[in-house]
């Protein structure tokens, strides 16, 4: 039960990556003069590494859901439910209705976290 919980927080921590990708995205700027008082000095190269690190944290979680799709029959509706809920936040209810919507498949509440339990296995299994 506690891996469940670590791979449900591995895909809700999408947002938080993608949010401090977006904040360390390099920019062209104006050159600092390093040595004069009260000035930081200046690191391009740690930027750019944490950039590349929250984009791949990004990146990773959406391989697995396009490897959840690949491995089986079901995968798809698991990545979607999965990719609804967690990495775009959606509500349950907006989720249902997109389920109806794009599958022709109306899911109770509880259905579709059954569904989300064994996506979420489905993704744990293809992560071991």
């Amino acid at each position: 039960m506690d891996e469940m919980k670590i791979i449900r927080q591995w895909f809700k921590d999408y947002h938080k990556w993608k949010i401090k990708a977006a904040r360390l995205k390099p920019r062209q700027r104006a050159i600092r003069i390093t040595g004069l008082p009260k000035s930081k000095p200046a690191d391009p190269d740690s930027k750019m590494i944490q950039y590349t690190n929250a984009t791949n944290e990004c990146q990773q979680r959406l391989d697995l859901l396009k490897m959840m799709i690949d491995t089986e029959k079901n995968g798809k509706l698991y990545a979607d439910i999965i990719e609804k809920r967690y990495l775009r936040r959606w509500t349950v209810v907006k989720t249902m209705d997109y389920l109806e919507e794009h599958y022709n498949l109306y899911l109770s509440r509880r259905t579709l976290m059954r569904y989300e339990h064994e996506g979420l296995q489905l993704a744990l299994d293809l992560v071991k």
